[in-house]
């Protein structure tokens, strides 16, 4: 299986919207969160 990785941030409706898929679907993902990681943006 293939590893997904998911960089997110707070109040963002597509983060919220493509992890909703992703659990509905069952695929294990790592979420970072890059609201107050200025690096990750």
């Amino acid at each position: 299986m293939v590893d997904v990785t998911i960089y997110t941030r707070m109040m963002c409706g597509y983060c919220s919207a493509a992890k909703r898929l992703l659990d509905r679907k069952g695929v294990a993902y790592t979420e970072h969160d890059a609201s107050f990681s200025p690096e990750l943006r």
